[in-house]
């Protein structure tokens, strides 16, 4: 299934991650299915992460708790590695339960690397929710 995303909703937001040692960013794309959501229907957000080619990326979906927001399902898409950073590209859908503009939540990540555990937050960013039915 390809959906097309609207560059004009592309987010792009540099999140530092808090390493021991040294200063690895992390860096994050948000992309908005192009349809606005409904109230109560499924939608999919385009998340890309860009990290040190050597970490291991997951959502921290234990950390994700909104009064709005739904996430249903998340899948994990082909990476792509330039030397020592990769781009983790993941699939979101989720639901919205309340009409008008909301915020959705930044999202957490975990990135492993042996014993070694970081997180970063994808941001927050607003999103208008309309009626099921006009």
């Amino acid at each position: 299934m390809t959906r097309a995303f609207i560059p004009a909703i592309l987010f792009i937001i540099l999140a530092a991650l808090t390493p021991k040692a040294g200063a690895e960013e992390v860096s994050f794309k948000i992309g908005l299915s192009e349809a606005k959501p409904k109230l109560a229907e499924q939608f999919t957000l385009r998340v890309e992460l860009t990290c040190p080619a050597d970490y291991e990326v997951k959502p921290d979906t234990s950390s994700f708790q909104d009064e709005v927001f739904e996430v249903t399902r998340i899948k994990r898409l082909k990476p792509q590695a330039s030397g020592a950073v990769k781009t983790e590209v993941f699939e979101l859908d989720a639901a919205a339960f309340d009409l008008g503009i909301s915020t959705f939540p930044e999202t957490a990540w975990l990135l492993t690397k042996g014993a070694d555990i970081k997180k970063a937050s994808s941001p927050a960013f607003p999103i208008e929710i309309l009626p099921q039915f006009d």
